[in-house]
Order: structure tokens, then sequence, then C-alpha cells
């Protein structure tokens, strides 16, 4: 998506820009709790993360994971907003085990997801090993 592409570039906020407004189309056309945002949810819990908007990143990421768990979609599907959590949540030493213990989550849900995944359970496993998890 054009928004990975400009937070890749370290351009955040035209990352953002570009998840805000896929995010506001999907929620227009299928409703705000859609599965089809889970993904553009994700995307803009990463730029907001890369932004330094830890509150931002956290609300994305939270949603993200609420509607994979009420549309029963498998895990795997939440391991990158699972993983921008882990790392908001990291950024608090008070709630450092909790980061610790969501990482571990994503690299099992990834753990049980199709072979096309390797390169996201990959990043979490590398996240996971250089914080001592």
């Amino acid at each position: 998506m054009i928004g990975d592409v400009a937070t890749a570039l370290h351009r955040p906020a035209a990352g953002c820009a570009a998840y805000d407004r896929a995010v506001a189309i999907l929620e227009n056309a299928r409703g705000n709790d859609h599965q089809y945002t889970i993904d553009p949810l994700s995307g803009q819990a990463e730029c907001a993360l890369a932004a330094g908007d830890l509150v931002r990143a956290r609300a994305a990421a939270d949603h993200a994971l609420a509607i994979i768990a009420t549309w029963h979609i498998p895990a795997y599907r939440g391991g990158r907003a699972r993983l921008v959590r882990t790392q908001v949540l990291w950024a608090t030493p008070d709630t450092r085990t909790s980061a610790l213990g969501e990482a571990r989550q994503a690299v099992a849900a990834y753990d049980r997801a199709p072979p096309g995944t390797a390169a996201e359970r990959a990043r979490a496993q590398r996240w996971l090993a250089t914080h001592h998890g």
C-alpha cells in the first residue's frame, strides 16, 4: 500500500494520511468494524508508531485486534497490529512484561499461519529476540 511505502521512506505523516483515507473509505462502505479494515488499521498503527504517536498507534492496533476477535478471523491476521501494540507497551517500563507476552502471541499466531507470512513471522521473532523474550 502507499502508506507502507511512505512510512518506509521515513515519511510517516504521508503514510498515515494514506491509511486514514483507506480506513475512511472502507468504514464508509462497510462499517467501522468490518474485517476489510484490519489491514489498513494495522498500517495506520505502524505509521503512527513511526511518527512517535503512541496513543494513536495503540488505538489503531487495538481496533484491528478487536475486529479480528469479533469476526473470528485467524490470529495471524493481527500480527502487524499485535507487533505495534508490543512496541507501544515496550515504550513504558511498567508494561514491558506485557509487551513480551504480546510479542510471543504474535510469533505463536504466525506459527499457525500460511507460508506467505514468513517475513512477518521473522520480524516478530527478531523483535522478541532483541528484547530478551
